[in-house]
Parts: structure tokens; sequence; C-alpha cells
């Protein structure tokens, strides 16, 4: 597992997928880049990146809590 060459814990490796969930500003970034090269391909695309970002953004922050919780690292 990954969490074994990083030298990391168990635990903390386990659950860190989930808390990288609401990492929005790239894909946007992405996004637009992709909107100067391809504008018809952009709008389709541009859509789909910003619905998914919405969604995560919306579920990232108790996503984040949880795997918190999960690996100990947080207390209630």
């Amino acid at each position: 597992m990954f969490w074994k060459k990083l030298k990391l814990s168990e635990t903390i490796g386990k659950y860190l997928g989930p808390s990288l969930i609401a990492q929005g500003g790239v894909a946007i970034g992405l996004a637009s880049a992709l909107a100067e090269s391809d504008p018809e391909l952009a709008m389709k695309i541009h859509s789909i990146i910003l619905t998914t970002v919405i969604f995560f953004e919306v579920l990232g922050p108790s996503a984040i809590r949880w795997s918190l919780i999960k690996s100990k690292e947080a207390r209630i």
C-alpha cells in the first residue's frame, strides 16, 4: 500500500483519500485552460467539472470530518 512507502501509519493512510475530496481548484483551473484551446468541447467539459466540484465541495467537509475522527487524529 502507498502509506508504507510514505512511512505513514496504516490508520492515517487508510483514511487519507476521503480527506482529499474537497480539492476543486485544480479541476476548475484545468477546465479554464481547456476553454482557451477548444471552446466547443470546453462548454461540455466545463459544466460537468463545475457540477462535480460543487457536489464534492458540499460533501467534502463531512468526508474530511469522518476521516479525521476514524483515524483518531481529531476528537469530538
